[in-house]
């Protein structure tokens, strides 16, 4: 699987991508959510793994866009944190993952991709 990763958190992201790898997937990473939106555009994608909480846009607002792309696109959403009031849209996302990511959970559901 070709996999979008999008996460202001560069360590956290390197470690998302480490994961990827390790599951024998390819990757693209971008740490701007408006880089990601571009990335979508110009590539071909089987599923976009973003954080909720990011300073450009949260992982709703992403998601909300790619899907103004491509309706079927498969989307996870990975967070370690829920501010009160600012909860991610369910029904966006395919999956939600919770931050640190484990390998094992990773693999359950991209293997339901």
């Amino acid at each position: 699987m070709n996999i979008l990763l999008v996460d202001d958190d560069l360590d956290c992201l390197e470690a998302l991508q480490g994961l990827v790898k390790a599951l024998e997937h390819t990757c693209v990473s971008v740490e701007d959510p408006r880089d990601a939106l571009e990335q979508y555009s110009l590539h071909s994608f089987d599923l976009v793994i973003t954080d909720f909480r990011m300073p450009a846009m949260n992982g709703n607002d992403l998601a909300r866009k790619i899907r103004g792309v491509n309706h079927d696109a498969k989307i996870i959403l990975i967070t370690g944190y829920f501010p009160f009031g600012e909860a991610p849209g369910e029904s966006l996302f395919n999956a939600v993952l919770e931050k640190p990511v484990d390998i094992h959970e990773l693999k359950k559901v991209l293997d339901k991709m």
